[in-house]
C-alpha cells in the first residue's frame, strides 16, 4: 500500500495517522518510512524539503516535526476555537455532517485535551449549533453524555418534528379542498 500524497491542504495530524498505519501494513524501516513520507509531499508541502538538511531529510522525526510546525494546529487553535464558538448548523447539512464537523474542529481547537475533555466541548458545542430552539431545549432536558449520544437523540427527535409537520399537513390540504368545493357549489 502507498500512501497519499499530502500538499500541506489538510490537516497533517490527520494524515500522520493514516501514513503511520500505511507503515505498519508495510513493514517500513525507520529509514523506509522517513522516505515514505518525503516522496509523499507535494506542492508547498514539497517545498518545506528545500529547508532541510540531507540528513533531516531522511530523517522521519526530523520531517514530522518541520510538517507539524508549518500545518499542525497548534498556532492556528484560536482560530478553531472561534470557528466553534461561531458554529451553527446550516440549512442543508445534516446532524451527522454537523457532528462529524464539530469534532474535527473541536479536535484541532483544544489540541492537548485529553479525549474525555474532547467529548464535553464537542457535546456543549453540538447542542448550541442546533438551529432549532425546541430541538435544543429538548436535548439539553435528556442530558446526554456524548455526542454519539445526542446525535441520535437530535436525528430522532427532528425525525418526529418533521412527521408531526406532515401529519398536519393533509388536514389544511383537505381544508383548502373543501373551501373550493363550496366556492364551486355557489
Amino acid at each position: 500500500m502507498k500512501p497519499q500524497t499530502y500538499d500541506g491542504s489538510n490537516d497533517i495530524g490527520e494524515y500522520l495517522t493514516q501514513f503511520n498505519l500505511i507503515s505498519e501494513i508495510n513493514n517500513w524501516s525507520y529509514q523506509a518510512k522517513s522516505l515514505y513520507l518525503a516522496s509523499s509531499l507535494s506542492g508547498n508541502a514539497r517545498s518545506l524539503l528545500s529547508e532541510l538538511t540531507e540528513i533531516q531529510k531522511r530523517d522521519f522525526d526530523s520531517l514530522v516535526e518541520i510538517l507539524k510546525t508549518k500545518y499542525g494546529t497548534r498556532k492556528k487553535a484560536e482560530i478553531f476555537r472561534a470557528q466553534l464558538k461561531s458554529m451553527t448548523r446550516g440549512k442543508n447539512h445534516s446532524i451527522s455532517d454537523l457532528t462529524q464537523h464539530i469534532k474535527k474542529i473541536t479536535r484541532q481547537a483544544y489540541p492537548d485535551a485529553n479525549s474525555e475533555m474532547i467529548e464535553i466541548l464537542s457535546l456543549d458545542c453540538f447542542i448550541d449549533s442546533l438551529d432549532n430552539s425546541e430541538i435544543r431545549l429538548r436535548l439539553r432536558e435528556c442530558c446526554p453524555k456524548t455526542l454519539a449520544e445526542a446525535e441520535t437523540i437530535a436525528v430522532r427527535l427532528e425525525t418526529h418534528q418533521l412527521a408531526d409537520k406532515q401529519r398536519s399537513q393533509p388536514i389544511n390540504v383537505l381544508k383548502s379542498v373543501e373551501t373550493y368545493i363550496r366556492k364551486c357549489d355557489k
